[in-house]
This record gives C-alpha cells, sequence and structure tokens, in this order.
C-alpha cells in the first residue's frame, strides 16, 4: 500500500524512516474501512498493476512501534547499500546514501511577492568524513517541516538523495520527494573545544579573495545602524504572522520571533582609506608623520578633484557598481566596490 501525504498531513514524511515500524491511528471515527486503500484507476482496456493507495487526512496520527507486531507477517525490504562520502564524490551514479558528519549549516532564504524579507526555503548542510573531504547538501523544506538534528558535529544518514554536478564540475546532493535522513549519532560535546577563531582586519577580508571564506573575530564599534526588523512569522511557510498566518495556503496556527540587525562597524585600522587614495604603504606612513604637526585633517570633495578621481580606478579587486553621491547642489556618480558583508555569529561587548 502506498501512503500519500499532501497538505497538513506533510508534516509526517520527515519523521517516517526506512526500516521503522509506525500506527497509523485514524481519529474521530470507529470505521475500519477509512484504513483501506482505493485501486489505481486507469483507462478503458488498461489494466494497472499497482499498490492500492490511501490518503492520509490532516487529524490521522502515526505512532512509533518499539517491537512490531505480528513480525512473521512484515517483509523487512533490503535497505540500500550505504557509500562512504568518498565514493559519492567519486562515483557516477544519480541516486546515493551515504553516511557524513555535519560540519556546517547556512539556511537559504528567498523573497516572496508582497514581502520584504526573505522566507527560508530550505538547509545548506556541508558534510565529510574522515577523509577530510567535503560535500554540500540541499535541502528543500518549502513544503516541509524543519527536520531536527541538523547540527554540526551531528552524523546524518542521508538515503535516496541525488547526486548532482554543478556547471563547474563540482559534486553536490539534492533531496528527492522519496530522500529520508536520519541522525545516526549525536556530537561529542564533551572533546576539546577547537582553538577560538583568530583576529581578523576587515582589510584582509576585502584585499584577497581567498580569505572571505575564513571565519574570523573583528574588534571594532558601531559606526551606525542601517536596519532593524522585528517579526513574528510562521514556522511553517516563513509568511508574516499576526494573529494567524497571513497565506490563505498555510493553516500553521504556530509562530517564531525573529529579529533582523544590519549595522557598519569599523575595526580602527584604516586600512581601506589608504586603499581609496591609492597610496603605497611608505607614502600612507609618511602622511601619518606629517599629520602629528596638526593633529588631523579633512577633506571635502568639490568638483573633479584629486580625490574624487581616485574614486574612479579602473583597477579593482572586486566588482564595481555606479553609485550617486550628492554634495551640496551637485550630483556625482562614481564607481565604488561594494562594501563588505560578514554574517555575525556571535558577539561580546567589551
Amino acid at each position: 500500500m502506498v501512503l500519500v501525504l499532501s497538505g497538513v498531513s506533510a508534516r509526517w514524511f520527515p519523521l517516517l524512516q526506512p526500516g521503522c515500524f509506525y500506527r497509523l491511528i485514524a481519529a474521530n471515527t470507529q470505521d475500519p474501512s477509512v484504513l483501506i486503500g482505493c485501486a489505481v484507476s486507469g483507462r478503458r482496456g488498461v489494466e494497472l498493476h499497482a499498490d492500492s493507495t490511501l490518503q492520509v487526512r490532516t487529524d490521522w496520527r502515526f505512532h512509533t512501534l518499539t517491537r512490531p507486531l505480528l513480525l512473521h507477517t512484515c517483509t523487512q525490504t533490503r535497505s540500500p547499500p550505504v557509500s562512504t562520502l568518498s565514493e559519492v564524490l567519486d562515483c557516477s551514479s544519480e541516486v546515493v546514501c551515504f553516511q557524513a558528519q555535519v560540519t556546517d549549516r547556512i539556511s537559504v532564504t528567498e523573497r516572496s511577492r508582497g514581502s520584504a524579507a526573505g522566507v527560508c526555503a530550505g538547509v545548506r548542510l556541508t558534510v565529510c568524513d574522515q577523509s577530510g573531504r567535503s560535500l554540500q547538501v540541499y535541502l528543500d523544506l518549502s513544503h516541509t517541516p524543519y527536520p531536527p538534528g541538523l547540527l554540526p558535529g551531528n552524523t546524518l544518514l542521508l538515503s535516496a538523495f541525488q547526486r548532482r554536478v554543478s556547471r563547474s564540475g563540482g559534486v553536490y546532493c539534492s533531496q528527492l520527494p522519496v530522500s529520508s535522513l536520519t541522525v545516526t549519532s549525536l556530537g561529542d560535546s564533551s572533546c576539546v573545544r577547537p582553538p577560538p577563531a583568530p583576529m581578523m582586519h576587515l582589510g584582509v577580508w576585502t584585499g584577497s579573495r581567498e580569505q572571505r571564506c575564513f571565519v574570523g573575530r573583528v574588534r571594532g564599534h558601531v559606526v551606525c545602524l542601517l536596519l532593524l526588523q522585528l517579526r513574528w512569522s510562521c514556522s511553517l511557510c516563513g509568511g508574516l504572522y499576526i494573529q494567524s498566518c497571513s497565506s490563505a495556503q498555510c493553516g500553521s496556527s504556530s509562530s517564531v520571533f525573529q529579529s533582523t540587525v544590519k549595522l557598519v562597524i569599523d575595526d580602527g585600522t584604516g586600512a581601506q582609506v589608504r586603499a581609496l587614495l591609492g597610496l603605497a604603504d611608505s607614502q600612507w606612513e609618511g602622511l601619518q608623520r606629517a599629520l602629528r604637526v596638526r593633529g588631523h585633517i579633512r577633506v571635502y570633495p568639490r568638483g573633479r578633484s584629486l580625490l574624487s578621481l581616485t574614486c574612479r580606478k579602473q583597477k579593482a579587486q572586486r566588482s564595481e557598481e555606479m553609485k550617486r553621491f550628492s554634495r551640496g547642489d551637485r550630483d556625482f556618480m562614481t564607481r565604488v566596490t561594494p562594501p563588505l558583508k560578514l554574517t555575525c555569529t556571535h558577539l561580546h561587548s567589551d
């Protein structure tokens, strides 16, 4: 028999694992015929050899059985062979089953119509094995609840995932409707914690492409507040939640509070000022020594000065974009590099 989980009943799908036994309970009825599946109808003169299907209703429940009843009547399905992460990277199969450890987890958001905030559409997991090779796994959570246990350090068993190759030749895996995910072991919290991330200057991240993905600590002060957003979001679809979910297609009654803030910080090094002026290290040091006489200097660009021309340099390590600046009654168009964007994972106040 094939169970069809759709609508609100699809929340049970991530909890049903291969090889386990469950009891299906039909609530608010004593008629056992509701658990009898219906045959698949076909065209005239065509006989379909298919299993009967049963539509799981929204108020039905699944209970896990630790010791299955009538074990002699149940046929245990053969589980697919579990491959290593290295075998998945080197093989040519389209559907794979492997076991790996989670090292990183990033939420994938997408913008919806009528909402300026991003909606959580899935999760990108970075997994690795003992060989040190890593693989990225994409989970689509647009119609399913968030599966528990996706924490760094936990070991997962990923069954029936699609192996795909990107345009650049990289291998990654994506979720299929028949995919299943099981947490086989939890991370060891008693092990020695890794050393703290190194102290970084913002200029290092901006000047070198190879170091953009590093995790580091930045010591600085807040210059200004760009954005502050507080909202209640639906825990199922991610839409705005005001007494109830704003989406008519979603029937969820649970919500979660979310807060987002964007800040401009300064680490006090002034590394970007030297790069903006196009000065060498010796020239920048000489300028600092010369400023000891006056203590400070301020430059206000008026018209096409040397300072405004340095902003139009064609040589840049990052892609440039056009910006409009207003100074008094004049507008200026210039090419500037986009600002460095970092994600704050932990915050300490001195």
